[in-house]
């Protein structure tokens, strides 16, 4: 029989207990912890890959690249001009973040997928696609010329530092929760239950490193990417978009995701519906800021013809 400090545990221990594990920020805590230990070898198996892509040098870089881009190849629906940018584009993404999820795994949040596989959609790979050469072109920038993508709308620039952290596809809890119950970070209930969506998507997921007082925290950035095939007007189903980004500014609002800012970025432009439904969005987050004392300013922002370079 094993030897050492036993304590006895009383029903009233057994429900301060209960009682505790029913506070959300408890359930909160609890839920991110799972999470880092579900995708400790994710980021593992991420980071295994994303190495020899980062280096050109490494002997297996060519490998890597044509596998992580496999699915381009023969997809008539991408461009031959963005499959000539993708290799380029990869490898300043993994340079970037080396263990990024969503690349070559499924990212954070329920139906995540990885956009090695998206790319062989054959109706919408040229959007994934872009994704990828979107998100090259914001390190690029930063890289090249010490800035970012100014916005269009007034929102907040666009700009991905060096010591940021990327990761794609990560799809983040709307709180259209049963009984507004509390299911944690990226943990939807069921669409048949709320008849409402379940998730809303960052494409890009920036986070970075603040200062705030004596500590740091976590600043969140989600982007948005909107592809026009022909690189004019990017428009949307207006009562689609509109409870998409209803979604969206409760995300910002509540405060529960750690989302500061949403950034929607397109090589074409938007529509006058499209920017119409941002501003709205962006009033009714301002009105929010006023009522709680902060500063109002938009959160949601505007990016047009922005794109990797394709020769």
């Amino acid at each position: 029989m094993a030897q050492g400090c036993i304590l006895p545990v009383t029903t009233r221990d057994s429900q301060e207990l209960r009682r505790s594990l029913q506070d959300p920020n408890t359930q909160r805590a609890i839920l991110a912890a799972g999470e880092a230990i579900d995708n400790r070898d994710k980021y593992a198996y991420c980071d295994a890959i994303t190495y020899p892509l980062a280096n050109p040098g490494d002997a297996a870089h060519e490998v890597f690249v044509d596998y992580v881009l496999r699915n381009v190849e023969g997809n008539e629906v991408i461009d031959e001009s963005y499959a000539q940018a993708l290799p380029k584009a990869v490898v300043a993404i993994a340079r970037q973040t080396k263990d990024i999820l969503g690349l070559v795994t499924p990212s954070l949040g329920k139906r995540a997928s990885a956009n090695d596989k998206t790319l062989k959609h054959r109706t919408r790979g040229d959007a994934f696609a872009y994704e990828l050469l979107g998100t090259a072109e914001l390190i690029r920038l930063n890289e090249a010329r010490q800035t970012g993508s100014r916005a269009a709308n007034g929102g907040p620039e666009l700009r991905v530092f060096e010591s940021d952290r990327l990761d794609l596809g990560v799809r983040f809890n709307t709180g259209n929760r049963r009984n507004g119950e509390e299911a944690g970070l990226f943990r939807p209930t069921s669409k048949q239950i709320t008849m409402q969506s379940e998730t809303f998507e960052a494409d890009l997921l920036i986070r970075r490193n603040v200062e705030s007082g004596l500590a740091q925290k976590v600043y969140t950035i989600g982007v948005d990417f909107k592809h026009s095939r022909t690189a004019t007007s990017y428009s949307t189903n207006s009562q689609d978009f509109a409870r998409k980004i209803n979604d969206v500014v409760q995300g910002i609002v509540r405060g529960e995701l750690g989302l500061a800012e949403y950034h929607y970025v397109t090589n074409g432009y938007f529509d006058a519906p499209f920017k119409e439904a941002v501003a709205k969005a962006n009033e009714t987050i301002m009105a929010h800021q006023q009522k709680h004392g902060e500063t109002a300013s938009p959160k949601i922002a505007l990016h047009e013809r922005l794109q990797f370079p394709l020769t």
